[in-house]
């Protein structure tokens, strides 16, 4: 009776130690995968903040007193150029331009409806708000790109700030 149970204690002999190697490798993926989620939430933060001045910074350009036509759109997405390369969108995004990019920069009516955010665009001279939309493309996942080679997979981000003209109450997307 005694040789069976310890040829059966044989047999389980290194159990505990493929079961100490899973579990490692399961925390390892798991906190690769928080410090990717990690990097795009910072990475989205990074992008808001450069939206939300360069909407400030645009809607400063009317000097607070609603459009008056004698500033213009050109006017806008330079101010808002400047501003995102002022906080770094620029070196962090090498082909972001607003001022360049069709619908980055524009003139509209902000509303809040059911506490949902909208922006519709406008003529200029019905304009209360300035919109700002950034974009910008980082790898999806550091992690995975660097320890198994998928590094050509990007994610866009993008940001949204739309901020009236004539206050400084800024409202974020």
């Amino acid at each position: 009776m005694n040789a069976r149970r310890k040829e059966g204690r044989g047999r389980q002999r290194g159990a505990i130690g493929l079961f100490g190697a899973l579990v490692m490798l399961l925390v390892v993926l798991v906190s690769a995968l928080a410090i990717d989620a990690g990097r795009l939430y910072v990475e989205q933060r990074k992008l808001q903040i450069v939206a939300d001045q360069a909407a400030i910074n645009a809607a400063n350009q009317t000097g607070y007193c609603g459009y008056n036509g004698l500033v213009g759109l050109d006017d806008l997405k330079i101010a808002a150029q400047a501003s995102a390369v002022r906080h770094g969108y620029l070196r962090n995004n090498p082909n972001g331009d607003l001022a360049a990019e069709p619908g980055a920069v524009q003139l509209g009516i902000a509303d809040a409806t059911d506490g949902v955010r909208s922006f519709t665009p406008t003529a200029p001279a019905q304009a209360d708000s300035v919109y700002v939309k950034a974009r910008k493309s980082v790898p999806a996942s550091l992690m995975a790109g660097g320890l198994f080679g998928f590094g050509g997979n990007t994610v866009t981000l993008q940001a949204e700030a739309a901020n009236p003209i004539g206050s400084l109450i800024l409202a974020t997307a």
